[in-house]
């Protein structure tokens, strides 16, 4: 479920049951200060900061619908100076309670008390009034157990006490009174809880008994409840409970909340869930479909929400108003609701159901979603400004931006008028002044942003329609002057390939040739020896050159593939390479871009940063050769052995290695996106922090291969082998391993992301703590004797697995389609199968001890001789074809039962 909600609000939502019925609880809470009505509602952000600081271990609200309407208390006494006595006193809507504050007393014997000492700030709680460990009622208390007081052991009064009811004798039971929230634990609430007995757990469990009085939930005293829900208007005043002032208070404000819901008729099964989550995860899936895919088979509706509870805190003159309602659900985890969408609005001022659904459209969509999530103010009672309270905390910070914008316009302004006089004076006609600057336009505010984001949009593409057109005449007019000159303009479409040609020591040389010349003529050429006598400058220009360098080792794949040698060039650069090899010579000196290196022998050779992008080095022998730095980018090295070589920050992008041979090859930071490896073989090779990023890798030979931490973009790898492999922690993204022979790998902690792997072979495969997220499909799927302890596999597809033997322990199976799987002699401990379908599957003889198994399908599964010791089974679903025969079912849980659509139990 999906909440969508202003700001302002806070929403808070709880599934749960009676009488075999299923609701969904929704609160929606306003953070108010105190005032005479004004709608002020204060953000989210500070509602919870400041809860957190208040109500340690105390919750705010559970979201369930209560009886009465009612007030809570969270405040401190705040005395007159030298008090020992004082009435304070709570009024919220006609109901009026008053407590007696009395400083600390203890007793002398069974009717004497000390005087009481002066009053001091003290919290209105259940520690301050009657009770004690030994006292149900309220085990917080004081008043029954001794305790040092003026240095002998005394049983102290309680300090706070109902203003009718003091106690005169010790030995008196008194009353406790607070305004803070009873414990459900407490008798006064637990009377109301209803029986719990077998009937309850056969027919209603885990919801509340069938007679429970719903006033349970109520959890203030009863004297704070009144019948119906709080109103706008109502008033409400506290009397010593703030610092500096003796009475606060005010009146409700007229602002109601309202909840929406798009739901969904029925609920979903795995197998629907699954599909509709591969359909959301299908790479370029067009944003309406996208759009229309999360509203698709839903309808909108309103949940009605009442002011049933009220929060008041009168020392930071704060309040919290809570809006709570019920829908019932179809499942128990509200998994048929998919939106909630909050707002709050002006008591009788209500907008539209047809307004919200426009609403929770637009922020659904892909692309506009973003902005309508700023326009806060069509979920806001009107005259309510968005902006956050910690934005506008922050304003004064942003003014800064805003003087220094104003300094510089003012100093553009003196410029310009500068400007203007000396025109004057040399005569200038007004029409060739430049135009006045333009003063800096104010920051926008929030509620201006959304506006704001769609205008600029617009603009964008205005602009680059404009541009686009703009360039497009522009190069058609170069092209016909190219045509006028009989010159072939096609060379204006290509890109520039190869590496750099900016060199430091060409520009000296230019410098050189410039100093010469002026040499010869008798000019100054001081100016070109300074240039070139200036070290810092020459340090300068040999950076640079390094930096493009570097850059194009990183980007060379990116760009135009650099040309391929004319045959003559090519025979010329040949036989340069020939004469390195037998003078003993480094290679890596060469410029070696677009060569044709065949037949040559470079075993073990020192390629360290080589440019051979675009160069054919087909069947060549480099095994043992160190490629480190080497740009490859573009070359063709199909049935090229690079056995044992080192391949540390060298640049295969987009090169063809078909057929390659790299066994026992270290690959480090290389860079292989968009390269073709069809047919080569990665036997024993070691790759570390390399990204294959739509790498073709069809039937490669990656038997033993050890890449832990490898990240799989959109590769190709069908076909191939990766038996006894180690993918540990890689990371594989939209990859298809159906078939794959995966058996022996090592893929503990491996992330699997919308990966396909039907009919793939892991068996013996470590897949501990590996997960499998975004749909992935695992149908038929070979686990048999695998390790999958930890392994997440939630909401994925496994029809037909074959997990016999495999270890699952505390594995996350909940959501997945199981359909006929085979879990024949597993070990499955504290797994959870939660919600799984595991219809024809076969348990037989499998350990499941403490597993869960919480509403999933079993009809027509095997289930003869499994351990189901502790497991949970409640609201799972079974048929009269399932086979329970010896299963141990001790200590099982398993009711509740199931309910089926006709509303029998199962």
């Amino acid at each position: 479920m999906k909440i969508i909600k202003p700001n302002r609000v806070s929403a808070l939502t709880r599934c749960f049951e009676h009488v075999g019925v299923g609701y969904l609880g929704i609160s929606a809470l306003c953070f108010l200060p105190f005032s005479d009505g004004d709608v002020d509602l204060l953000s989210e952000i500070s509602l919870w900061k400041f809860v957190a600081e208040r109500l340690e271990g105390v919750s705010l609200d559970d979201a369930v619908p209560k009886a009465r309407g009612e007030y809570l208390v969270n405040g401190s006494l705040f005395p007159p100076p030298g008090a020992t006595s004082v009435v304070a006193e709570a009024a919220v809507g006609g109901l009026v309670k008053s407590i007696r504050a009395t400083g600390e007393r203890a007793w002398l014997n069974s009717r004497r008390k000390t005087e009481p000492r002066p009053l001091e700030v003290m919290p209105l709680d259940w520690s301050r009034t009657y009770g004690g460990p030994d006292f149900p009622h309220n085990p917080l208390g004081m008043g029954r157990k001794e305790v040092e007081f003026d240095g002998v052991r005394a049983v102290p009064l309680p300090q706070l006490e109902p203003v009718d009811q003091r106690l005169a004798r010790r030995d008196e039971v008194g009353a406790p009174i607070g305004l803070g929230p009873i414990d459900l634990s407490w008798p006064t609430r637990q009377r109301l809880a209803g029986t719990y007995d077998e009937q309850w757990l056969r027919e209603h469990s885990p919801g509340p008994a069938r007679d429970l009085d719903w006033s349970f939930f109520n959890t203030a005293s009863r004297d704070q409840q009144r019948e119906g829900a709080w109103l706008p208007g109502d008033a409400y005043g506290f009397r010593h409970m703030h610092p500096s002032e003796a009475t606060v208070g005010g009146r409700l404000p007229p602002v109601v909340a309202r909840a929406f819901i798009s739901r969904r008729d029925r609920a979903p099964s795995a197998a629907e869930n699954f599909e509709r989550a591969r359909a959301a995860a299908a790479p370029g899936l067009d944003d309406e479909l996208a759009w229309a895919m999360q509203t698709d088979g839903t309808t909108f509706e309103e949940v009605v929400l009442a002011a049933t509870t009220l929060w008041f805190f009168p020392d930071a003159k704060r309040l919290v108003l809570v809006f709570t309602g019920s829908t019932r659900i179809l499942t128990d985890d509200g998994s048929d609701v998919v939106h909630l969408l909050i707002a709050a609005e002006r008591s009788g001022h209500p907008r539209t159901l047809e307004h919200y659904e426009e609403v929770l459209a637009e922020r659904l969509h892909p692309k506009r979603g973003a902005i309508a999530a700023l326009r806060d103010q069509d979920l806001l009672p009107e005259g309510v400004s968005p902006t956050l309270d910690e934005v506008a905390e922050d304003e004064a910070l942003f003014a800064n931006e805003g003087l220094l914008a104003q300094a510089l316009f003012r100093r553009a302004e003196l410029e310009h008028r500068a400007i203007i006089t000396a025109l004057e004076a040399e005569g200038i006609p007004e029409s060739m002044f430049p135009e006045p600057p333009r003063p800096p336009a104010p920051p926008p505010s929030i509620e201006e942003l959304p506006a704001l984001a769609e205008e600029m949009l617009a603009e964008a593409k205005v602009q680059e329609a404009e541009a686009r057109t703009q360039v497009e005449a522009m190069r058609a007019e170069a092209e016909q002057r190219l045509r006028d000159e009989d010159i072939d303009p096609s060379f204006l479409s290509q890109d520039v390939g190869g590496p750099p040609t900016w060199t430091a020591q060409a520009v000296r040389d230019e410098l050189q040739m410039a100093v010469d010349a002026c040499e010869a003529e008798g000019a100054d050429a001081s100016a070109f020896e300074g240039m070139l006598a200036d070290e810092k400058l020459q340090a300068q220009w040999d950076e640079q050159e390094a930096q493009l360098l570097a850059m194009y080792r990183l980007g060379a794949h990116l760009q135009r593939p650099a040309a391929r040698l004319p045959e003559d060039a090519a025979n010329e650069l040949r036989a340069r390479v020939e004469r390195a090899i037998a003078n003993g010579e480094p290679l890596r000196e060469l410029e070696l871009t677009g060569a044709d290196l065949r037949g040559l022998e470079l075993c073990r050779a020192d390629l360290r940063g080589a440019l051979l992008e675009s160069a054919v080095l087909d069947g060549v022998d480099l095994s043992g050769a160190d490629l480190s730095d080497a740009v490859l980018a573009h070359a063709s090295l199909r049935g090229t052995v690079l056995d044992r070589c080192t391949l540390t920050n060298t640049n295969l992008g987009k090169a063809d290695l078909q057929g390659a041979s790299m066994r026992g090859t270290k690959l480090a930071k290389t860079v292989l996106f968009g390269a073709d490896l069809e047919g080569a073989s990665l036997a024993g090779a070691t790759v570390d922090d390399v990204l294959l990023i739509e790498t073709k890798l069809q039937k490669v030979d990656a038997t033993g291969l050890r890449a832990p931490g490898l990240t799989l973009l959109d590769a190709d790898i069908s076909g191939s082998d990766f038996a006894g492999a180690d993918l540990s922690g890689a990371t594989l993204v939209r990859i298809d391993l159906s078939s794959l022979d995966l058996s022996g790998a090592a893929l503990v902690e491996t992330n699997f992301v919308h990966c396909k792997l039907d009919d793939a072979r892991l068996d013996d495969a470590d897949l501990s703590g590996a997960r499998f997220v975004h749909a992935c499909s695992l149908d038929r799927v070979g686990l048999t004797r695998a390790k999958a302890s930890r392994a997440n596999l939630r909401g994925s597809s496994m029809r037909e697995a074959k997990l016999s033997g495999a270890d699952l322990s505390a594995a996350d199976l909940s959501e997945c389609v199981l359909v006929g799987a085979n879990f024949e002699h597993a070990r499955a401990r504290e797994a959870q199968l939660a919600k799984a379908d595991l219809t024809g599957a076969r348990l037989a003889n499998a350990d499941f001890l403490g597993a869960s198994f919480l509403g999933a399908e079993l009809d027509a599964a095997e289930l003869a001789d499994a351990n189901l010791f502790g497991a949970d089974l409640a609201r799972a679903r079974i048929d009269e074809h399932t086979n329970t025969g010896g299963t141990n079912l001790t200590r099982a849980r398993v009711y509740p039962r199931a309910r089926l659509d006709d509303g029998s139990v199962a």
